[in-house]
């Protein structure tokens, strides 16, 4: 017994690092698993973006070509919305979030 716990003091260090990249690893998994989750059960119209693709600089560049579009398609986008008011509930909870 006594021969096993002094190897256990020997390799303590080893131990904890092996621990601890079994634990990130795990981390990994439990967090990517999350994410893909969570990317099938968005709608068809909505992305699952990578980080890098949420920094302001892309953002921003987003959100200036949606605002190009916008103010092109402004007469056909009111055409578009009410058409959108006159079709049949959508049942799915999270397409009607998305619209509110």
């Amino acid at each position: 017994v006594f021969e096993w716990l002094y190897i256990l003091e020997e390799y303590r260090g080893d131990i904890l690092d092996s621990t601890l990249q079994t634990l990130k690893y795990l981390e990994y998994e439990f967090f990517a698993s999350s994410a893909h989750a969570i990317s099938s059960s968005l709608p068809s119209r909505m992305e699952f973006r990578p980080m890098v693709e949420m920094t302001p600089e892309h953002l921003e560049a987003q959100v200036e070509m949606e605002l190009q579009e916008s103010e092109e398609g402004g007469a056909c986008a009111d055409a578009a919305g009410e058409a959108l008011h006159n079709q049949a509930p959508i049942a799915d909870f999270s397409m009607r979030l998305i619209d509110k």
